[in-house]
């Protein structure tokens, strides 16, 4: 795809002809330069940026709509500030340009008696590994005469855009699985999913004369596609054609900057390489793991990395997940753009997980090294928002609050108590809802598993996981003549796990379950253990992995109440005290052997309902709601 964004006008992104690279000359995966559309993206202030790439999708087509997709190559290629131009292999020529929250495209047509404009809102991300996203939910709603307006929820952030098109005599119709909705004004998508996506959008069509341009004109919001449509108002004004004057505005915009650069020497394809990566310094960032200084210091890469991104003028949420080193590095970024004059608009929010404000301080505190703890708090506390991954975290915080003022004469403790809030992980509800059973069937058959033959472990093996505690119980089970144990995962406690149980046959070990498998073995348990327990170094402050399994579903879960697994769960687990191995293994016998089948439906109901409410769209819409994203 070729991208454009704003002020910047479009450009082929370098990722349509080249892999990822930041050192040297990238590697090619096509011999040519080729589009399958033309698309813009939401940039500076979104967080992992690749995930926003390459939304809204724009094809001028002669052909029938279920060729969208195809690539073709691009001729007589022109690209300057402000400015893209390129000719299709069908005889379209296309232009886009942009302004500072709109795009205008416009497409000159050879003579045809079905010429059409596709708009694809369901597809994103790059052409790369692992770069294809998928929109959490949408609508598009085609408003007649020309007209229409949509949003895609993308990782959480709503893209709205509104779009007019002056064609008379056209007609336009919304589409879905590359198929016509005659009559159709709306469609709407609660929640979509990698397994259920199936493409969508609008388009216009009509018979063009030779020589005959179509402009379309999109306007851009994070606010809502009323916002959208003023934003395309306020700059394009209401009387098309907007392309030239657009065009030649953002034109000026940019020639103070890039008309200071010349750049001789150098191989076509160097100096195409050059271009890319001057554009991305003066406008877009690249991945911050690839961010890094000469001399390796990664935490300066990284803080350097922000404060790039901090000097752009765009409202920017910073939300850092662990005190060490993220929270840091965010502090450090805002007072060095600050002490460059740059005025960030930015808001900075530090998430305290067990294993940094809990975990960390309580080690600081036993073994008296208060000035770390403190350190650690004023860090946590110097945030516009501070938060906590459960109650059960937020509680032990004000309680480490307490021990070091208690020592040091702080007054920590009242701060933490008025401050912090809980805001609970934002989980991807769409990788375990809805899961295909012939997908679930044919993973557990290259195990050699059956569907509710085998009680569940998955999640770190460790001695504070409770998985030493579950292979004891299992073995005191009546059930183990009915199912097997499976332990999926690695960690520290693997090889004696695997010492334990190597001359038990109804014990299966599993060192190799990707994210993908995951949710396929959690469907099909009859049950999933996890029994954590408190230990010296690690309290389990949530449990991701117990509401992905209830979201999964599949038979229930057994857990213990440490920590804040009681919010992960609650109330729709089987609970065992942590440490009572007969407790556990009454569990283990009542989940597989005494639940009815109208039991365990209830319990998996119940337990989904609860586990939906961790949805990292419902989490960051309540985490953002005092944040003005736009």
């Amino acid at each position: 795809m070729v991208s454009a964004c704003a002020y910047s006008g479009a450009y082929p992104t370098g990722y349509g002809r080249y892999t990822k690279n930041t050192e040297g000359l990238p590697e090619e995966m096509f011999d040519r330069a080729q589009a399958s559309g033309f698309t813009h993206f939401q940039q500076s202030g979104t967080g992992a940026i690749r995930k926003y790439y390459n939304y809204v999708r724009v094809t001028p087509m002669v052909q029938q709509l279920d060729t969208l997709g195809q690539a073709w190559p691009l001729h007589d290629e022109v690209a300057e500030a402000g400015y893209y131009a390129a000719t299709l292999d069908t005889g379209v020529r296309c232009e886009i340009t942009v302004g500072e929250k709109i795009a205008v495209h416009r497409y000159t047509f050879p003579e045809h008696r079905s010429a059409r404009v596709v708009v694809d809102l369901s597809c994103g991300g790059l052409a790369i590994d692992h770069g294809r996203t998928v929109p959490l939910r949408a609508h598009v709603e085609s408003l007649g005469h020309g007209r229409a307006q949509g949003t895609v929820v993308v990782e959480g952030v709503p893209l709205s855009v509104h779009i007019e098109v002056d064609t008379p005599g056209w007609r336009q119709m919304l589409w879905h699985d590359l198929r016509l909705i005659e009559g159709g004004t709306r469609l709407d998508f609660d929640r979509i999913r990698q397994t259920t996506l199936r493409p969508f959008g609008l388009l216009f069509l009509g018979p063009t004369a030779a020589g005959q341009s179509v402009e379309l004109r999109i306007g851009f919001s994070l606010r809502g596609c009323e916002q959208a449509r003023d934003n395309l108002h306020r700059e394009c004004g209401q009387q098309p054609p907007a392309f030239d004057v657009i065009r030649e505005r953002t034109k000026e915009r940019w020639r103070d900057h890039v008309d200071r650069i010349e750049v001789e020497g150098g191989s076509p394809a160097r100096r195409q390489v050059f271009a890319t990566a001057l554009y991305h310094s003066l406008i877009k960032p690249c991945f911050a793991d690839d961010y890094r200084v000469p001399d390796g210091r990664y935490l300066a890469g990284l803080t350097g990395r922000l404060v790039e991104l901090l000097a752009e003028p765009v409202p920017t949420t910073c939300l850092s997940m662990y005190l060490a080193p993220h929270t840091a590095v965010v502090g450090e970024a805002v007072v060095a753009a600050r002490a460059a004059g740059f005025r960030p608009d930015v808001r900075t929010i530090a998430k305290a997980v067990g294993s940094d404000v809990t975990n960390v301080i309580r080690s600081c505190l036993r073994e008296g090294r208060f000035g770390a703890a403190v350190a650690l708090f004023t860090t946590f506390l110097a945030n516009d928002q501070v938060i906590a991954v459960s109650e059960y975290t937020r509680q032990e915080i004000i309680a480490s609050a307490e021990a070091v003022d208690a020592h040091c004469g702080t007054r920590l403790a009242d701060e933490c108590r008025a401050r912090v809030a809980v805001s609970y992980p934002p989980i991807d509800t769409s990788a375990y809802l809805d899961l295909d059973p012939a997908r679930v069937d044919a993973a557990l058959a290259r195990r050699g598993l059956d569907r509710d033959g085998y009680v569940l472990f998955l999640s770190r093996v460790a001695r504070a996981k409770g998985v030493h505690d579950l292979v004891t119980a299992f073995a005191r089970s009546r059930a183990r003549s009915a199912v097997k144990l499976v332990i999926a995962g690695n960690g520290p406690a693997l090889e004696e796990v695997r010492a334990l149980t190597r001359d038990d046959d109804r014990v299966v070990l599993l060192s190799d379950v990707d994210d993908e498998e995951k949710p396929l073995l959690m469907r099909g348990c009859a049950a999933y253990a996890l029994s954590t327990k408190p230990e010296p170094d690690f309290v389990e402050t949530f449990g991701i992995a117990l509401t992905e399994k209830m979201l999964a579903g599949g038979g229930p879960v057994i857990t213990t109440l440490t920590g804040g697994t009681g919010e992960a769960v609650g109330g729709t687990a089987l609970i065992v005290q942590a440490g009572d191995v007969t407790g556990l293994a009454a569990a283990i016998d009542r989940a597989v052997l005494e639940l009815s089948a109208r039991e365990r439906q209830l319990m998996a109901d119940r337990a989904r309902a609860h586990a939906l409410s961790f949805d990292r769209a419902r989490v960051f819409d309540d985490l953002f709601a005092t944040s003005a994203l736009r």
